[in-house]
């Protein structure tokens, strides 16, 4: 995979109908586009437009009538699921801290934070 490929397909998870979709399709298993339809209350249009972008950038396939989530937009929406819990975990008030230059991230929640918040922070930051 190209990078410009993967950054695409990374954006179109930007678009909460992709996520949603995809989300349905990786927990439920392959769908009818009514089957989508009538699961996200979306129009036959939006949910056609959405999977159209989907499949450009191969995050699903259509065989007969069923979209399938390939596993690359498996590993993709995994990933950002994973991206998502380490962001969340780390405290607010160093999410968005500029770190002193020659400091590492570890060292900085270890100045500010008890032991037990520090190993949370750094568990997030594993993640990411």
């Amino acid at each position: 995979v190209k990078s410009c490929e993967l950054w695409d397909a990374l954006r179109k998870f930007a678009n909460k109908d992709v996520t949603r979709i995809a989300r349905i399709i990786h927990e439920e298993g392959p769908k009818t586009l009514g089957e989508l339809r009538d699961e996200t209350e979306l129009t036959t249009n939006q949910v056609n437009h959405t999977l159209i972008d989907m499949r450009n950038v191969d995050l699903v396939r259509k065989i007969g009538k069923r979209y399938y989530l390939t596993k690359y937009g498996a590993v993709l929406l995994n990933a950002l699921d994973e991206v998502r819990k380490g962001v969340t975990s780390i405290p607010e008030d160093l999410l968005f801290k500029p770190i002193p230059a020659g400091k590492r991230y570890e060292e900085e929640i270890s100045d500010t934070y008890s032991d037990s918040e520090a190993e949370n922070a750094r568990g997030a930051l594993m993640i990411v």
